[in-house]
């Protein structure tokens, strides 16, 4: 069995649209994410992905929770509409 180094790893997902984002970064800033990124064997590019995913899996619960509050509202305005009488 080959081992493959992991800062040579890649993950492909198979998508039909990807987008590319550039960022501006001070200089000190550059030089932790490319100190850490050497550490954790990894590219910055990847730790910066890994990040914004983090993030967004963070946020899906209060997404999830707002949808269900509106949804809930909804029913009961709807039930309140059908027993007025028009």
């Amino acid at each position: 069995m080959v081992s493959i180094p992991r800062k040579h790893f890649m993950i492909v997902a198979h998508q039909e649209h990807m987008s590319t984002l550039t960022i501006t970064l001070p200089d000190e800033r550059m030089t932790r994410l490319e100190q850490v990124a050497s550490r954790l064997g990894a590219s910055p590019e990847e730790i910066v992905k890994a990040s914004i995913e983090e993030l967004l899996k963070q946020a899906e619960p209060d997404i999830h929770h707002a949808i269900s509050y509106v949804l809930k509202k909804n029913h009961e305005l709807y039930q309140r509409l059908a027993s007025c009488d028009i």
